[in-house]
Order: structure tokens, then C-alpha cells, then sequence
């Protein structure tokens, strides 16, 4: 009997659940402060990068290119566009007509320039081209330039239009062109041809002539 007991009290001992097991445990539901920085997203996006398998190098490549392109965008100058309208190229000049027909040739000129923009992206590209409209006693005064154009280009007018334009017409230019206006509109009748014939050499000699109220 002795020894059944104490199987008895074995028993009894080991059916009877643990009070710590059957307890749950309080800590289990409570957010422990020491834990929460394993649960929070990492600070470092490399890390990040690297845990979806992404490559940091490849996508600071893409970046970087992204920006170069941004600036290239926003620095380039615009295009200056052509307009479609048909323009008349400057007739040759041969510098034979002093005055007023060098004049009409840098007016023309620039007036080609500007409709045809695109083609002319210098000031050297301009005075290229005028070059190419010289004759005779003009172009043996602009041979000068263009050897230094397409040389040296030590003269200022070989890539200056304003230059250019400025020899150009001291060369070319009545040096007396007030007095020589004046004359031609003194001179300057109808004669047989229409009224409007004569009104339209009246308007482009006064051009070049300064007129007041009085006058």
C-alpha cells in the first residue's frame, strides 16, 4: 500500500497543469520599447534597396542622368525658326552705285536674315554671305575680308556684321549723302510718267533727308 500511494501522489502531481503555462503571458500583447526599432523601416534607403533586391549604384546612375539631361534642357538656347514666307535674296552689288544702292544691299541683307534665322546662327555666317553678293569693285574691297575669314580672321569685320556693315558703308556711302539728296529732290520732277511714280522717288529721297514742319 505504501508504494501504490506514492504512485497515487505521482499521479496527481504531474496531471495538474503548471500554473506559469496554463498564465498568459501579460508582456506578450504590450509593445516593448526595446523591440520597436527592429520593426521600423531601416533609415538607410540602400538597405532598403538592397532588401528588394535593387541595385543603389543603378538607380544613383539614373538619377545623376536624369539631372544632367534636366539641365541640358533648360540651358539650351532656343532655335530661332525660319519664316515660310518666300523672301528675295539681295541683288549683287558692285559698288559702282554709291549711296543708296549700298544702302538697299545691307537692308536687304539683314532683311534675309532675319526671315531665314535658322541659317544664319553668327554674325560670320552673315558677313559670308553678303561677301558672296560683291562684284567688281565691291568684292575686290571684300576679297580682303574674306582671306582673313576664312584665314587668320584677325579683322574684327571678318566675324562682326556690325563691323562689317560699318566699312562696308564708309566705303560705299555718298560721304555727302544729305547734300546729294538734297540736290536730286531739287532736281526731281514729274515730267510725263504718273503722279504716283513721282510721289514714290519724293518719299525714298526724303528718307535721307532731314525735313522739319517749315521745310
Amino acid at each position: 500500500m505504501g508504494s501504490g500511494q506514492g504512485t497515487t501522489n505521482v499521479g496527481s502531481t504531474t496531471s495538474a497543469p503548471a500554473q506559469s503555462t496554463s498564465t498568459p503571458v501579460q508582456t506578450s500583447n504590450t509593445p516593448n520599447p526595446t523591440s520597436t526599432s527592429t520593426t521600423q523601416p531601416s533609415a538607410n534607403p540602400q538597405l532598403t534597396l538592397q532588401g528588394l533586391g535593387i541595385d543603389p549604384a543603378l538607380i544613383a546612375t539614373i538619377v545623376t542622368a536624369l539631372q544632367a539631361a534636366s539641365i541640358g534642357t533648360q540651358t539650351q538656347a532656343p532655335v530661332a525658326k525660319s519664316t515660310k514666307m518666300k523672301i528675295k535674296e539681295p541683288e549683287p552689288y558692285n559698288g559702282k552705285g554709291r549711296g543708296g544702292e549700298a544702302d538697299r544691299f545691307i537692308l536687304a541683307c539683314e532683311n534675309y536674315f532675319r526671315a531665314r534665322a535658322s541659317d544664319f546662327p553668327d554674325d560670320e555666317a552673315c558677313v559670308q554671305f553678303a561677301l558672296s553678293y560683291l562684284t567688281d569693285t565691291a568684292q575686290a574691297w571684300g576679297d580682303v575680308i574674306l582671306r582673313d575669314l576664312l584665314g587668320t580672321q584677325t579683322l574684327q569685320a571678318s566675324g562682326d556684321w556690325a563691323q562689317f556693315k560699318k566699312e562696308f558703308l564708309a566705303a560705299f556711302r555718298d560721304p555727302d549723302k544729305e547734300g546729294t539728296t538734297t540736290r536730286k529732290l531739287e532736281d526731281l520732277t514729274q515730267g510725263n510718267r504718273p503722279v504716283t511714280s513721282y510721289i514714290a522717288d519724293f518719299r525714298r529721297l526724303k528718307v535721307d533727308v532731314p525735313w522739319n514742319e517749315q521745310g
